[in-house]
């Protein structure tokens, strides 16, 4: 498909733009002159890369001719306003500006960007403010306040109450993008906002069976509770996230026409069964294997016929090539067992079935050490009559 002139970027001599670089996406270049075949750039030095040794400087002399069609003008507010908060107030937006945007933010540790009424999210792996944040973005129109996740939550609340018809929050990202943290940060403020004196905490009574149903605080406490039990069993980590959700889920929360939250639930797919068998050097098999060998008390231990605390004894969880399982690991999945037990027990799962649960992860650590020989010898021959 060829490019229209109008489509071209409108640049002359002396100009900064941003042009393809295989290792960083984009680059900086000043526009030297304009040809029939392009435009003859010199790149711009690049800042210090602080993981090369804080060396990072352009080793590129001369020129080169980039093609116009793949010149995209330099925005120089994004640098003036230190990043925009929405996309949308850029003068230019394409993908090495929004880029530069994002990165120019991220700087700041401002993670969140709008575009328009979508959210972007660059993981900073690390923990940014707590539930303390929410009350202020509540009753809070859209674009009032800094882009985070509080604020699409509450958008979707405000159009749920104003319309009274279903609304969808639709959290996607490759892996490690943040997802599963996002979506806990959306489904507490939904949860924990009704427990604010926006909706009765106080039990309500079923009209026909008269069953007492949950309260507002007892329904979020089982929401957020449901998030270890999910992790445990769906989550394990990869060469590339340490928390990887190995499926998707479909979360809804249910509220009545006043806004009041009576259920949650939750449907998931698409769970990687396989690696229950085998997963690849570098990465472990799912959350709770480990959980339960490190958690587990002797007493348990014995009755499970398990044996170690780090999984290394068992073909399930030893594939990944840890010679030596940090004390800090051990703690840390001990640490988990121990909440994913409390967790159970919130959401209501008996102590037997508990029990019950466990004993079927350790039977699949069991199985998994079991070996098949094939057997040389020939059949022995039925005799006929």
């Amino acid at each position: 498909m060829s490019t229209t002139s109008s489509e071209l970027p409108s640049v002359q001599p002396g100009d900064v733009a941003w042009v393809p670089w295989r290792r960083h996406g984009y680059r900086l270049a000043t526009i030297v002159s304009l040809t029939s075949r392009g435009a003859h750039i010199e790149f711009k030095d690049l800042p210090a890369d602080k993981s090369a040794g804080g060396s990072r400087k352009s080793s590129v002399g001369g020129t080169k001719i980039v093609p116009l069609n793949q010149i995209k003008v330099y925005d120089k507010t994004i640098d003036e306003a230190r990043g925009h908060s929405d996309v949308t107030m850029q003068t230019h937006i394409d993908e090495a500006n929004i880029l530069h945007n994002m990165e120019v933010r991220y700087g700041e540790d401002l993670v969140y960007t709008y575009v328009s009424s979508v959210l972007l999210a660059v993981n900073p792996y690390k923990q940014l403010g707590g539930e303390d944040r929410m009350a202020e973005y509540w009753q809070k129109p859209p674009h009032t306040m800094p882009p985070h996740p509080y604020a699409i939550a509450e958008a979707a609340y405000r159009n749920f109450i104003s319309t009274q018809r279903s609304q969808a929050i639709l959290i996607s990202g490759e892996s490690g993008a943040g997802k599963t943290e996002t979506a806990k940060i959306v489904a507490s403020y939904l949860a924990k906002k009704q427990t604010s004196g926006w909706a009765e905490d106080t039990p309500q009574v079923h009209s026909i069976t008269g069953q007492v149903l949950h309260t507002v605080t007892e329904l979020y406490d089982k929401v957020l509770r449901a998030n270890p039990i999910l992790e445990a069993f769906g989550n394990a980590r990869t060469v590339r996230n340490n928390n990887s959700s190995r499926f998707g889920k479909y979360s809804s929360l249910w509220y009545t026409k006043s806004g009041r939250l009576v259920c949650a639930s939750l449907t998931p797919f698409l769970l990687e069964s396989a690696r229950v068998t085998s997963h690849a050097t570098g990465e472990r098999n799912y959350h709770v294997f480990y959980q339960l060998l490190a958690g587990c008390s002797e007493e348990q231990q014995e009755k499970l016929r398990l044996r170690g605390d780090d999984g290394r004894d068992y073909a399930l969880t030893n594939q990944g090539g840890e010679s030596v399982v940090s004390n800090e690991q051990r703690d840390h999945d001990a640490a988990k067992f121990a909440e994913l037990c409390e967790s159970l027990t919130s959401v209501g799962v008996t102590e037997g079935d508990q029990n019950d649960i466990f004993s079927i992860v350790s039977a699949l650590l069991l199985l998994g050490g079991v070996e098949f020989e094939e057997d040389k010898e020939e059949d022995d021959e039925v005799e006929e009559g």
